[in-house]
């Protein structure tokens, strides 16, 4: 009995779009001979690379390869489950202002803190050359 052969993220892509619509991870793995959870994890490496690659409840979908209805209305599930996802989460953690106009906000202070920054780094230095004057004076 031989070593499986190795499945590339490559191989796996070229898999979901020759297939063109939604497919489990489980006929993914039994396609390639391999476990499910090397599957998950050559799916995530593709994700990372840039590839629209979804999660759906029929399997998973490339979603440069939406050729009818029933992916698009998939890919619009996945859409607004993911948005219902965002708000649970930001419900849960309180969050009481829009996040984009705080980080516009802290963005507008990178000036400021820099000016605050020279300032302290003057003050300290400051503070060094009086402790050095009163040690020698001592």
């Amino acid at each position: 009995m031989g070593r499986r052969a190795k499945v590339q993220p490559g191989q796996v892509k070229d898999f979901l779009q020759e297939n063109g619509s939604a497919i489990t991870v489980a006929e993914i793995a039994k396609y390639f001979g391999i476990c499910e959870e090397t599957v998950r994890r050559l799916l995530r490496i593709l994700r990372k690379e840039g590839n629209p690659i979804i999660p759906t409840r029929e399997g998973i979908l490339d979603c440069r390869e939406i050729k009818d209805e029933g992916d698009a209305s998939l890919v619009k599930d996945y859409g607004v489950w993911l948005m219902a996802l965002l708000v649970s989460l930001s419900q849960y953690a309180s969050i009481s202002k829009r996040p984009l106009i705080q980080a516009r906000k802290m963005l507008e202070l990178e000036e400021d803190r820099k000016k605050i920054r020279e300032t302290l780094v003057m003050l300290t230095r400051v503070i060094d050359i009086i402790d050095i004057d009163h040690q020698l004076s001592d």
